[in-house]
């Protein structure tokens, strides 16, 4: 669906609705639920980095040619909606996030962090997405951007904001429970925390968000650069699944 703009702009701006895409914050930098406002308050920086073609008019910008395709996707939409949704009904992941967790503190295995203490079956939708193996993860690349809130909790700390965290860290966290190596991993680290021996170039922290309202927050422009690394790492051939459950 491409929508042109009027052929004058006449010095003003014109507002153009583009519907909403199904990786919902993807776009979301530019408008919340990814409807795009090409108009007054929108800047030509921030409309380009969403792939839309803009010009500016009497220090305005007015839409030209306006696409709702983000770049291409590497999972169909049925598949990506069939098993990355369950995820955002699910009501106890078994686990939180902390500011001082590292591989203890995720959905792929959980730690239960009140009694009773100890190790808990990951949430259905969880063991759904691993049990495809390499087939889940083009739909864990995709869901990096997206930005719906899920039911895991982030709890914060001094310094850092709690809250409800969004689906696509959850994949990322997926993400890196079944990729090991190169070159997602720095070799022989022995460091703890949020993002421990992750190569910063895939790694976004869980409160990378901002303006979380309703269902949905804004990710800040370092989870789709985070994406955008991963998804160039896949198609080189450089990702490969590894069973975090392997059988005994």
């Amino acid at each position: 669906m491409v929508a042109n703009r009027p052929s004058k702009c006449n010095r003003r701006c014109k507002k153009v609705k583009i519907e909403p895409s199904r990786r919902q914050s993807y776009i979301g930098l530019a408008m919340k639920h990814s409807c795009m406002l090409v108009g007054c308050t929108a800047s030509a920086g921030l409309i380009a980095a969403a792939g839309v073609s803009v010009f500016g008019f009497a220090g305005r910008v007015c839409a030209q040619t306006i696409s709702v395709s983000s770049p291409a996707e590497l999972s169909q939409d049925a598949d990506y909606r069939k098993y990355t949704d369950p995820l955002l009904h699910v009501k106890d992941f078994g686990t939180r996030y902390v500011e001082d967790g590292a591989a203890d503190m995720t959905v792929v295995s959980p730690e239960g962090m009140e009694p009773p203490y100890g190790p808990r079956k990951p949430a259905g939708p969880v063991l759904a997405l691993i049990a495809l193996k390499s087939k889940a993860l083009p739909m864990l690349i995709d869901c990096l951007g997206d930005a719906r809130i899920t039911s895991m909790r982030f709890e914060g700390s001094r310094t850092t904001q709690a809250l409800s965290v969004p689906i696509g860290y959850l994949c990322l966290d997926i993400l890196m429970n079944v990729v090991t190596g190169k070159p997602v991993w720095i070799p022989n680290c022995e460091a703890d925390g949020l993002g421990a021996c992750m190569e910063t170039d895939f790694y976004f922290r869980p409160d990378d968000y901002y303006a979380c309202a309703g269902e949905e927050c804004r990710p800040r422009p370092w989870v789709l650069v985070v994406k955008r690394n991963w998804k160039r790492a896949f198609l080189a051939h450089q990702i490969r699944f590894q069973d975090p459950h392997p059988a005994p």
